[in-house]
C-alpha cells in the first residue's frame, strides 16, 4: 500500500533539484561547491553577487509562484470536476 507520503517525498526531491539548477545554470555555470561558498559569504565577488542578488531571489520567487498556482488550481479544479455532476 503507497502512503502519501512517499509521492509527496519524491515531488519535494524533484523540486529541491529543480531549485538547485535553476541556481547553477546560466550564462555563468556554477559548481555546487561555488553556489555554497556563496551562500556562507565566501568565494569571489561575482559568484555572491550571482547567486545572492539575482539567481537566488529570481528563483525562490518562480518556485513561490507555482507553489500558489498549484495551490489555488486544486480547488478550481475539484470546483468543475464536481459542478458537472
Amino acid at each position: 500500500m503507497v502512503t502519501l507520503a512517499r509521492p509527496l517525498g519524491w515531488l519535494a526531491l524533484v523540486a529541491l533539484a529543480a531549485l538547485v539548477l535553476s541556481v547553477a545554470l546560466g550564462s555563468v555555470p556554477l559548481s555546487p561547491g561555488e553556489i555554497l561558498a556563496a551562500l556562507r559569504g565566501q568565494g569571489s565577488p561575482l559568484t555572491q553577487t550571482l547567486v545572492l542578488e539575482l539567481r537566488l531571489p529570481r528563483s525562490l520567487s518562480a518556485f513561490a509562484v507555482g507553489v500558489i498556482t498549484a495551490l489555488l488550481g486544486v480547488p478550481t479544479f475539484l470546483y468543475l470536476l464536481y459542478r458537472s455532476q
